[in-house]
C-alpha cells in the first residue's frame, strides 16, 4: 500500500428531550469529510475524495418505574480507509495478499473486480426492553441492519493457508440479539446470565459473510468483600457452520475464566490481581479471525498484575 495522507473533519451534534413524564427522545447527527491521498506512488493511484452523512434517532418509553422500552432508528455511514481503498500486498498479521477496492489496474485482483468507492451506508433498527433496577436488571434487545457497499474481505484464492483478499463492496444484512440479565443475591453476590447471536448475509450475490461470529451463551458471578473482588465466568461458544467460500466450519468451545483483585486506598487507588484464562484448556479457534484454521487462541493461562487508577 502507497504511503497516504488522510485527512478526516466531522462535525456531529445530539439533542435529548423529554416530552412528558413517560416518553424522551434523542437526535443525533454527523457530517464528514475524508481526503485520501497517496504520496509519491508509482502506480498514480488516484486520490479518493468523499462524503458520509449519519443521521439517528430514538424514542424511550418509561412505562413502569425502572422500566423502560427503547427503539432506535438511524441511517449512517462509514468511509473506506486508505487500507481498503489501496493495498496491494502481502499483509503478515492476517497472512494474506490484500488488493484494495480499486480496479487491479492501481491494486490487484483481477480484471473486472475493481469498485467506484462509495461510502457504506446502513440502515438500522433496533429495539430493547430495560429493567434498571432492583434486585434482578435486564437488557434484552434485537437488531436489524441492511447495508448498501458494504466493505469486506473477499477471499479470491488460496493455497494452503495463505490468502488472496479484494476489499469489495456489496448488499449485505445483519440481524442478531443479545441478552444480559444479572440477579444480586445480597450486597456481596450477583449472577449474570448473558447471550448474543448475529446472522451476516449477502443480499446481491446470496450466501454468508465470511467470520461472522458464532452464538454465545455464558454465565457470570461476581463478588466482593471488603477491598477484595472476584468474578468467574464460563462461556460456551456454539459451532460456526455458516461459512462463507473459502471457510471452514468452526467447532464450539467451552470457556472458563476468573479474575481476583484487592485494591489499596493509599494516594492513588493500586490494585493487585489475579486472573485465569481459559482453564479448562481447550483449543480454541476463533472464527473471526483470518487466522482460524491455523492459529488457536492462547490456552491455559495466568496472569499476575498491578494497576494503578489516576
Amino acid at each position: 500500500m502507497p504511503k497516504t495522507d488522510t485527512e478526516i473533519v466531522g462535525l456531529f451534534a445530539v439533542e435529548r428531550y423529554r416530552i412528558n413524564d413517560e416518553w424522551r427522545a434523542e437526535l443525533g447527527a454527523r457530517q464528514e469529510w475524508q481526503d485520501l491521498s497517496p504520496v509519491d506512488d508509482v502506480r498514480g493511484r488516484p486520490d479518493v475524495d468523499n462524503t458520509a452523512t449519519s443521521l439517528s434517532g430514538g424514542l424511550v418509553w418509561e412505562f413502569r418505574p425502572d422500566y423502560n422500552l427503547a427503539l432506535s432508528l438511524s441511517r449512517s455511514q462509514r468511509l473506506p480507509n486508505a487500507q481498503e481503498t489501496y493495498a496491494r500486498g502481502v499483509h503478515l498479521a492476517t497472512n494474506t495478499f490484500e488488493c484494495g477496492l480499486l480496479s487491479s489496474e492501481f491494486t490487484c485482483g483481477g480484471p473486472g473486480s475493481g469498485h467506484d468507492v462509495e461510502p457504506e451506508t446502513s440502515h438500522n433498527v433496533g429495539l430493547n426492553l430495560r429493567k434498571l433496577a432492583g434486585d434482578l436488571t435486564f437488557d434484552a434487545g434485537a437488531f436489524y441492519n441492511r447495508v448498501d457497499d458494504y466493505v469486506y474481505a473477499r477471499t479470491l484464492d488460496q493455497i494452503e493457508e495463505f490468502r488472496l483478499i479484494k476489499y469489495t463492496q456489496d448488499e449485505a444484512e445483519f440481524v442478531g440479539g443479545e441478552l444480559e440479565m444479572t440477579y444480586r443475591w445480597n450486597d456481596l453476590v450477583s449472577t449474570t446470565l448473558f447471550g448474543d447471536l448475529v446472522r451476516g448475509k449477502l443480499t446481491g450475490p446470496e450466501g454468508d459473510l465470511p467470520r461472522i461470529p458464532a452464538d454465545r451463551v455464558g454465565m457470570r458471578v461476581d463478588g466482593t468483600w471488603r477491598d477484595f473482588e472476584a468474578q468467574v465466568e464460563y462461556l460456551r461458544v456454539r459451532d460456526q457452520r455458516r461459512i462463507a467460500d473459502f471457510e471452514s466450519e468452526t467447532p464450539g468451545y467451552n470457556m472458563l475464566n476468573f479474575i481476583t483483585s484487592y485494591h489499596l486506598d493509599l494516594e492513588q487507588r493500586y490494585s493487585v490481581y489475579l486472573r485465569g484464562s481459559n482453564l479448562l484448556g481447550e483449543e480454541i479457534f476463533n472464527h473471526s479471525s483470518f487466522l482460524a484454521r491455523t492459529v488457536p487462541e492462547p490456552g491455559r493461562n495466568l496472569t499476575v498484575g498491578a494497576r494503578v487508577e489516576f
